[in-house]
């Protein structure tokens, strides 16, 4: 059976509660029925930004898009989902010739664009929990502006008996050491991952039920495999 799926934009005024402050005043956009996937513009460029439909045919799909004035350039946004699911948002410039340059893209389920050229991202697709990252628009790239850590904030059972070091990469002295089964909350990722002799392990900063904070190595789960030992960190992809 073969089903036609009609992808349309929604616009509104109405904001989520989980919008950042900083961001209230920026106006929303949103993709098909389900919704799940959004793109905030800046007040400062609502004025030029428009809504483009092109329909599809027997080589292409169809895809809507949106058409706005980024510090002086016309630059066409078109959001997709990618190949399984990976979400992102296509930037195609008026005055780029791709033929020879490939499209900017930038990965993400939800997108804040400053009219500044500051492209804010949440992220869930193919990372072990939602990131926030930053990135500044120079040219026809995005560069990532690194942070120190990545927010992290999720309770989370130990599959493993657990050790809290006061320094990263299992050094210093032992904070504390939980037992298997038991609730704590991953509070930081360190973005470095400078630890030697650990590949696929990341260092996160930890909290006990109690309040004792330390450094946490960890392996991220996939599948039937569960992260170890904070439990809760499972590869969202495939």
């Amino acid at each position: 059976m073969k089903f036609l799926i009609t992808i349309v934009f929604i616009t509104s005024l109405i904001f989520a509660t989980n919008i950042p402050n900083s961001f209230r005043d920026y106006k929303r956009y949103t993709l098909g029925n389900d919704m799940d996937m959004e793109l905030f513009i800046s007040k400062n460029l609502i004025k030029s930004t428009k809504i483009v439909k092109i329909k599809g045919n027997a080589y292409r799909e169809s895809k809507t898009s949106l058409k706005l004035t980024l510090q002086g350039r016309d630059v066409e946004i078109t959001f997709s989902r990618g190949a399984s699911d990976d979400f992102n948002f296509e930037f195609e410039f008026d005055d780029v010739d791709y033929n020879k340059n490939e499209l900017l893209i930038v990965y993400g389920d939800k997108l804040f664009l400053s009219d500044r050229g500051f492209i804010y991202v949440e992220i869930t697709a193919n990372e072990y929990f939602t990131k926030y990252k930053k990135f500044k628009l120079v040219g026809n790239k995005v560069k990532e502006i690194k942070q120190a850590y990545y927010k992290v904030n999720m309770k989370c059972k130990t599959s493993a008996l657990t050790k809290f070091y006061s320094q990263k990469c299992k050094g210093g002295d032992i904070v504390a050491t939980i037992p298997k089964n038991k609730m704590v909350t991953i509070i930081l990722e360190d973005t470095q991952n400078s630890c030697p002799n650990e590949r696929n392990i990341k260092e996160y900063l930890v909290q006990t039920s109690f309040g004792l904070v330390g450094w946490v190595s960890s392996r991220g789960g996939y599948g039937q495999r569960v992260g170890n030992p904070l439990s809760c960190l499972m590869y969202n992809g495939d």
